[in-house]
């Protein structure tokens, strides 16, 4: 439910929008990939306060492998605009959306634990 109420404050957030300039393009899709990446971090806060030691290792390096291709990913989005305008804002859009698949991921495989 959480991660579903993140949705809807950053699609409110998308509507309520006036400008369309490609700073306000770079803004708006920081601030989502940020809203993300502290859920995502909350979660995980959550996860190694829960998990036994051996599945924590193991969630942590699933984790780092997990950063690597994000980080893999979002800099072939931005290489699709290089130089462009559009680049740092591909760039962002690609992390928001790879961290918001993570979060949901880790909340559905590990839902049992954040009902207790």
């Amino acid at each position: 439910i959480r991660l579903q109420e993140l949705d809807g404050q950053i699609a409110i957030n998308q509507s309520r929008e006036s400008e369309n300039t490609t700073n306000s393009r770079k803004a708006s899709s920081e601030n989502e990939w940020m809203l993300w990446e502290t859920e995502l971090q909350r979660i995980l806060g959550i996860l190694k306060e829960k998990l036994d030691s051996q599945a924590q290792e193991a969630l942590m390096h699933e984790q780092i492998e997990w950063m690597k291709s994000r980080e893999e990913e979002a800099v072939d989005a931005s290489r699709k605009e290089l130089g462009g305008t559009m680049e740092e804002v591909n760039y962002n859009r690609s992390r928001a959306q790879r961290t918001r698949s993570r979060a949901y991921e880790l909340a559905e495989t590990y839902a049992d634990l954040f009902r207790e």
